[in-house]
């Protein structure tokens, strides 16, 4: 099961390289604290001498949780698919009381969809952020990405650096049609879903494996479309840059090509969304923080009933 780690304090910041980053102290020593996009790994450094005691890190894992008190379901089930959660303790009283005060400011500064785009162009942490800000508007929001985190979600991901071409395009497509009988329930119950990758994505990744475009379509001829399809772009010298520091996640990786052909096949993706009938918003991130890309995006749904996945009996589905 995946762990989530919890990146609500206000001493967090974000990094160049899209990661989160705080600097905490623990007896007497100063830590660097370093969490990935996916907030799916929490890396410590110390900053100060060496055989300083390690801050600890307090994880809740779903057996812990108390038996869900009626109507509180939902909540329960959300808080069960986070997996187990994991947080830096506030070093201090002192810091725990500057931290409520300051969590408030900063929601009322924030309360002024489905996400595609080539690697390390941030889609991952404005996923993350995008979620918050439609929690302050009022909507129930569920974010989640693809491959998903079901068993054929881990192992679409784990075999994809080995499975190739029209067999993979063929099990991404298998995972999506069950990652959406799962999201299903959440959007007929009006729930606003926020899928970090989905068609656009195989458009593109797919055919950066030898699968044309049309076979593409076809496996996806009964997906439901987005109400809003997202697409993160940015200048392909910055998006091999930014690769090149936090090293090589895929195969996709390997061709120093890639980034240019990602952003060329994505503008095609835009397209082809768009003769689908799919509203798209085209971002450009190479100079903008994921908060402002966020925000932008957040503006652009509707809400309170806007979703990225429609739930309408009637939604158009995908032809080749």
């Amino acid at each position: 099961m995946k762990t989530v780690i919890i990146t609500e304090h206000p001493a967090w910041r974000m990094t160049p390289e899209g990661e989160q980053a705080r600097v905490v102290e623990h007896q007497g020593a100063a830590w660097l604290a370093l969490c990935s996009p996916l907030h799916e790994d929490l890396v410590l450094r110390p900053l100060t001498g060496d055989g300083a005691v390690q801050p600890p890190i307090a994880c809740t894992s779903p057996m812990e949780l108390p038996q869900a008190p009626d109507g509180a379901g939902p909540l329960f089930d959300s808080l069960v698919r986070l997996g187990t959660v994991a947080r830096l303790t506030n070093p201090s009283l002192w810091d725990a009381i500057v931290t409520a005060i300051l969590r408030q400011v900063v929601t009322a500064q924030q309360a002024r969809k489905r996400v595609d785009g080539p690697s390390a162009v941030g889609k991952s942490t404005t996923v993350a952020e995008l979620g918050h800000m439609l929690t302050k508007r009022g909507a129930r929001v569920h974010t989640t990405c693809e491959p998903s985190t079901s068993e054929l979600g881990d192992f679409t991901r784990a075999t994809a650096n080995h499975i190739r071409g029209r067999a993979l395009a063929c099990l991404v497509a298998a995972n999506r049609y069950e990652h959406i009988d799962e999201l299903k329930p959440l959007l007929t119950a009006g729930d606003t879903v926020i899928c970090d990758r989905y068609l656009a994505s195989s458009l593109v990744l797919q055919q950066l494996d030898g699968v044309p475009e049309p076979f593409v379509l076809a496996l996806h001829a009964d997906i439901l479309l987005p109400d809003l399809a997202v697409i993160l772009t940015a200048n392909p010298e910055a998006i091999a840059g930014r690769l090149a520091e936090r090293g090589k996640r895929h195969r996709f990786h390997d061709d120093p090509t890639g980034p240019a052909r990602e952003v060329a096949l994505y503008r095609e993706a835009a397209q082809t969304l768009m003769t689908l009938g799919v509203p798209v918003l085209v971002l450009d991130s190479t100079h903008v923080t994921p908060w402002d890309v966020a925000d932008r995006i957040a503006d652009a749904v509707p809400l309170p009933t806007g979703t990225v996945h429609p739930n309408r009996p009637d939604d158009p589905t995908v032809t080749p």
